[in-house]
């Protein structure tokens, strides 16, 4: 569950403990079918830079705020990340694998 602390936003899980601090100017969870359980970063905006977050109580960075934009793709690797005009595949723990 996102929510909202003075002006911010963060994660809680449905027993109510906080996954992800509020401290992110905006948030997408990604959803993914995948037949083995796994947990996907959280795209996040903080100070007007994109980046990937892992929900682990502890706000790992998975990839660094530093995308002027990050979306989710359908497949493997489930991110697509651009800075300027260069457009970036990351993987799941936030290593660039190709330039597009």
């Amino acid at each position: 569950e996102v929510f909202e602390q003075d002006g911010r936003f963060g994660i809680k899980n449905h027993h109510g403990k906080v996954l992800l601090s509020a401290a992110y100017d905006f948030l997408r969870t990604p959803y993914v079918y995948v037949d083995d359980l796994r947990t996907l970063p959280v795209i996040a905006q903080k100070d007007g830079k994109m980046g990937l977050i892992a929900p682990d109580g502890k706000d790992t960075i998975v990839a660094p705020f530093r995308y002027d934009d990050i979306s989710l793709r359908d497949e493997p690797p489930y991110f697509e990340a651009r800075i300027g005009t260069h457009t970036y595949l990351l993987d799941t723990d936030g290593i660039e694998l190709d330039e597009l």
